[in-house]
């Protein structure tokens, strides 16, 4: 299983390379402090987002489709996405994109320019999926932005487009990672789920409320595999960190 992974990761690099997608850099100056693989990268978070990306790769020896989700706003489901990504990045081709079309932010988190071209305008069929993707310089982490404004979501969440373009990015890509709305109060990501191989959901310690947070599995039954957790204390420190635990709903197979 290894060694297909490898050469999976292999051949979706290099038709990365080969496409002449925009280059653009990521700067410690405006990149949100949350960032971790921007302004810590060899500190104790990193090290949590790495175990989580060798989980997954081990896990998922061919990649996949990884829908990235919280119980209800303001959880980390973004600052997970762009870190969790980063860290797969380190190994195998990455494209990142910005799915939470009502309250889009991989953008500002990541401290890039408006863009013309995002993957809105690729769901409308007004340009192609190329069009859309950021390279980050120097990493294997590509990025779709998002700039919904005043766009109709339903639509561009259930049309066919948004499985062509997944289909396509998955053909050139080892990993795509979705940053999607919150389950509650918004249905986006029940759409999305559709279209996706693995189901990541973000807690909040201390914050996202133990009903709310069943009510989320139950609503995405069979579509979620891992639980992450955000700002866990750990024993005998104040700092906080990241952690993760898996997770399987009963009567599924774990794969790998």
């Amino acid at each position: 299983m290894q060694s297909a992974a490898f050469e999976n990761s292999s051949i979706n690099s290099a038709l990365v390379r080969s496409i002449p997608f925009r280059e653009v850099a990521l700067s410690r100056a405006t990149c949100d402090q949350q960032v971790i693989f921007i302004h810590g990268k060899y500190g104790a978070v990193a090290e949590q987002y790495r175990r989580m990306a060798t989980r997954l790769s081990c896990n998922h020896a061919q990649g996949g489709t990884v829908m990235i989700t919280s119980a209800a706003p303001e959880d980390g489901k973004t600052m997970t996405a762009i870190n969790l990504a980063m860290a797969l990045a380190e190994r195998e081709s990455v494209l990142l994109v910005d799915l939470d079309s009502r309250r889009p932010a991989v953008r500002k988190r990541l401290g890039l320019p408006p863009v013309n071209d995002s993957v809105v305008e690729v769901l409308l069929g007004r340009s192609s999926p190329q069009s859309c993707i950021l390279s980050v310089g120097g990493t294997r982490l590509c990025v779709a932005l998002n700039n919904a404004g005043d766009q109709d979501v339903v639509e561009l969440m259930t049309t066919e487009r948004l499985k062509r373009f997944l289909d396509w990015a998955r053909s050139v890509f080892t990993w795509v990672i979705l940053d999607t709305p919150p389950i509650f109060p918004i249905a986006d990501t029940l759409e999305v789920a559709n279209y996706t191989s693995i189901g990541i959901l973000v807690v909040r310690a201390r914050k996202t409320p133990s009903a709310l947070l069943k009510r989320a599995i139950q609503a995405l039954r069979g579509r979620i595999q891992y639980v992450m957790f955000n700002d866990y204390e750990m024993p005998h420190s104040s700092a906080y960190r990241y952690d993760n635990y898996y997770y399987q709903a009963p009567g599924e197979r774990k794969d790998g």
